[in-house]
């Protein structure tokens, strides 16, 4: 009998959570540590049973109206870390698509611009900016709805999905 999530009946739900903590009791155990050691050349360290980073991590903020800008002002405040942990690695830039039809629930293309300005000077490599999102109408449809599309011959990056 399938029903949705706002017609649970609190028998249901109570049977769910007791089902849940009697899988816990009987097979927790056998779940154990995900890790017990940070990945050979990770910049983690284990203290106190917790990963932590090695040393702090750098961040930059930057004021400002300009999305473009304000991203490119910021790695350059960074940019020996960034420029060091690149190295001659292939880069793939992740924008976030929630959707493909409202602005507000993506990465602007502008923060993109900004990013790509940055690298431009120091990564002679293609660029890949990859995406996938949960949209029906696809991740080409964001591409185009958000002005991506122009990167491929401004930045000569590759889009996909």
């Amino acid at each position: 009998m399938e029903r949705s999530l706002n017609h649970l009946k609190r028998r249901d739900v109570l049977k769910a959570c007791g089902f849940g903590a009697l899988g816990l009791a009987l097979g927790g155990k056998r779940l154990g540590p995900v890790a017990t050691s940070a990945a050979p050349g990770s910049r983690w360290v284990k203290k106190n049973g917790l990963f932590k980073p090695a040393a702090e991590a750098k961040v930059a903020l930057i004021k400002g109206n300009d999305r473009r800008q304000i991203t490119y002002q910021a790695l350059r405040r960074i940019e020996d870390d960034v420029l060091a942990s690149i190295g001659n690695k292939k880069i793939l830039i992740k924008p976030n698509f929630v959707i493909t039809t409202r602005q507000l629930a993506a990465t602007h293309v502008d923060a993109v611009r900004g990013i790509l300005d940055f690298l431009k000077p120091h990564h002679k490599n293609q660029i890949t900016i990859g995406e996938s999102t949960i949209s029906r109408e696809g991740t080409f449809d964001g591409f185009k709805n958000y002005g991506y599309l122009p990167l491929e011959k401004e930045y000569n990056v590759k889009l996909i999905d």
